[in-house]
């Protein structure tokens, strides 16, 4: 099994969740707590913490996911979108985010 972080925009507690969440998983409700998740290279994060929503993340070995409303989008270069960006490791992801670049994605 990878290393997966999981950018929850709504609630852990939603049932949608439940099924990709495991014992492993480790529950980060804040920027502290996440970064000391990614210091520890815990195999399963999940967090409210945007802060560090970056392509950064791939160097240490974690696929990137946003989740909300039980929509999961996966987040990597060269990755298919409904905004037909041509996205690139350079692109700061929690600007496209706020930006509302994956509104369509996630419903939002």
């Amino acid at each position: 099994m990878g290393k997966f972080i999981t950018f929850v925009l709504d609630s852990f507690d939603l049932e949608d969740y439940k099924v990709s969440q495991f014992s492993t998983t480790t529950f980060c409700h804040s920027y502290i707590d996440t970064k000391n998740a990614i210091e520890k290279n815990c195999e399963d994060i999940w967090t409210y913490d945007l802060s560090h929503l970056s392509f950064d993340l791939i160097d240490n070995g974690y696929t990137i996911i946003i989740a909300n409303k039980g929509i999961y989008l996966t987040c990597y270069p060269g990755m298919n979108s409904l905004g037909n960006k041509n996205i690139r490791k350079g692109h700061n992801l929690l600007k496209l985010l706020l930006g509302g670049y994956f509104n369509d994605d996630l419903k939002l």
